[in-house]
């Protein structure tokens, strides 16, 4: 490991790449580390990590929350040091890629691999979450360490060999694979999509070896550095075992420690009962509208998608110049942590199973400009041009994220409105119980920065390009006006959240209005079943600003 320490001084202490990278992840999550705002699921926190999590087996959110727990005191200084997580991921992976394409890729080339990683709106949108931000950073820069420490078990010619001179060659890659084991309990245990980014990590670190490597000579054994099957499962163990070890031992302390809260929090990864034609057929549309279609409105889905097609012919040309058959092995391992959880998620993509694109957009964007780059290196002013496209990519990137929690925080202004006007119709009821019902629609001034409509001129010239060629393009994922999401994070109305709970009646959203200073006693479910039953005899609160008094409670109904 002191050859790795000494290479990543090299590069902290280098102020032509630490500083842009500091500086764009600060420049990415600034916004969210100065505002404060209340979204799903944020107040329920509390139950999940008292017991609710646990009860799942899921022990490292808890450990991770718990472990930071004095800097709470601090306001916004979990998101802050999320983002040193991030950031510390990123230098890792400079790192990682230096030594795998064997100094090919300069510090300057990857400098830009680092700043898009952090600053990839599409994944890191999982920022607006309470907690979710420190988990993404730990979990990121764990990621990042466990291919670290495994790489270290093989020498420069990729032969397993000595790397600690204390030890023997057999207990440092015992060692080695032990450590990074452990990493991947507490990792699964963490957010079980890490692993889809932990494949697409070692299948681009070990597809750069072979790009920036020598050709393969033939079947004889003229083959300068054999063994990248090899090599890509004795990286692949450790996640493998991590994650079979994680299940039992989830099994095994659930069984022994009953806790208190055993609020459900949902994994977001649904393996289907059943897989027909029907299945992959609304499975594949549903990923092309998600992941191709929205990149004609939304920039980061753009990206996405350009760089799926130059990881194709990237791939395909290395396969064949180099005469490597393993870059098949390494094409499909990408992929797969790219798609794997969106098609056992029928075609659902949201963030959690898209934390494998960040590293992957900042790859395929490295090769683009590393190519562009030595094809033009004798003619500086296209070399200047490069660079200057290559930042305002980045910019781009910046402006979108920040635009996502603006756009949050927008909503969180909208609906603190809302509530404070209502709860301030509600104190002159006493300790009568108050039931909320219906949903509130956030303002056309909110969904339209998160939705396509269908009187969108774009929209509907494909639509009816769609419709010529025979393809009934059905986009209606809010109402028959906003057809089509772009953003892939869901900052949707913490009130309609809040009234249709999992918990109880209105409890979530009881708990928003003790967040602004109103507290109110709650009713029974089988009260709110009944007068939901009967929704339309009540005016709307958002619409009249009326509240309606019965003889048991009073009724807030939203619409």
């Amino acid at each position: 490991m002191t050859g790795f320490f000494g290479d990543m001084k090299k590069i902290l202490t280098d102020l032509r790449v630490s500083v842009p990278v500091i500086v764009t992840s600060l420049l990415s999550f600034g916004w969210q580390l100065i505002r404060f705002n209340i979204g799903i699921d944020d107040l329920v926190r509390d139950r999940y990590l008292g017991g609710g999590l646990f009860s799942q087996g899921r022990f490292s959110s808890p450990i991770v929350s718990y472990s930071f727990g004095f800097f709470k005191a601090f306001p916004f200084f979990e998101p802050f040091l999320g983002v040193l997580f991030l950031t510390a991921a990123a230098f890792l992976l400079i790192c990682l890629f230096q030594k795998a394409s064997k100094g090919v890729f300069s510090r300057g080339v990857l400098t830009f691999f680092a700043c898009i990683f952090v600053s990839y709106p599409l994944t890191n949108e999982l920022f607006v979450y309470k907690g979710s931000d420190l988990y993404l950073g730990v979990g990121y820069f764990l990621a990042a360490l466990s291919l670290v420490i495994v790489s270290g078990i093989f020498r420069k010619d990729g032969v397993p060999g000595e790397t600690d001179a204390k030890r023997s060659q057999v207990e440092s890659i015992c060692l080695r694979l032990l450590f990074s084991t452990l990493i991947w309990i507490f990792l699964v245990s963490l957010y079980e999509a890490l692993a889809a980014v932990y494949l697409v990590l070692v299948s681009l670190y070990l597809f750069t070896e072979v790009m920036t490597g020598e050709k393969r000579a033939g079947k004889e054994t003229g083959d300068k550095n054999p063994g990248y099957i090899r090599k890509y499962f004795v990286f692949l163990a450790p996640a493998v075992l991590g994650i079979v070890l994680e299940y039992l031992l989830g099994l095994l302390l659930t069984s022994i420690i009953k806790p208190a809260v055993t609020i459900p929090a949902g994994s977001g990864i649904y393996i289907p009962e059943t897989f027909s034609a029907e299945y992959f057929v609304n499975m594949f549309y549903q990923m092309f509208r998600k992941l191709f279609l929205a990149g004609l409105w939304y920039y980061p889905v753009a990206l996405f998608a350009v760089s799926v097609l130059i990881a194709l012919v990237v791939f395909t040309v290395t396969g064949i110049s180099k005469r490597r058959a393993s870059v098949i092995l390494f094409a499909l391992g990408t992929f797969a942590g790219l798609f794997g959880l969106g098609i056992l998620t029928g075609g659902s993509v949201k963030y959690r199973t898209c934390l494998s694109f960040a590293p992957f957009v900042a790859f395929c964007v490295t090769l683009l400009i590393y190519y562009s780059v030595r094809g033009l290196r004798e003619n500086r002013g296209l070399h200047i041009a490069i660079q200057v496209c290559a930042a305002v990519i980045i910019l781009t990137q910046v402006v979108s994220i920040n635009l996502c929690f603006y756009n949050n925080d927008l909503r969180w202004q909208e609906e603190k409105a809302v509530l404070t006007d209502c709860g301030e119709a509600l104190k002159d009821f006493g300790d009568k119980p108050v039931i909320f019902i219906g949903e509130y629609t956030l303002s056309d001034n909110i969904l339209s920065r998160k939705y396509v409509t269908a009187d969108d001129p774009l929209y509907k010239a494909v639509k009816k390009a769609a419709n010529g060629i025979g393809f009934d393009l059905e986009t209606n994922d809010l109402s028959d006006r906003y057809v089509l999401a772009t953003c892939q994070s869901d900052f949707g109305s913490v009130i309609s959240w809040g009234i249709h709970d999992r918990y109880g009646c209105n409890e979530e959203l009881h708990r928003v209005f003790n967040y602004i200073g109103y507290e109110f006693t709650p009713g029974t479910l089988k009260r709110y079943d009944e007068l939901t039953s009967s929704i339309e005899s009540f005016p709307a609160f958002n619409e009249t600003g009326i509240v309606t008094e019965l003889d048991d409670c009073v009724v807030v109904r939203f619409k």
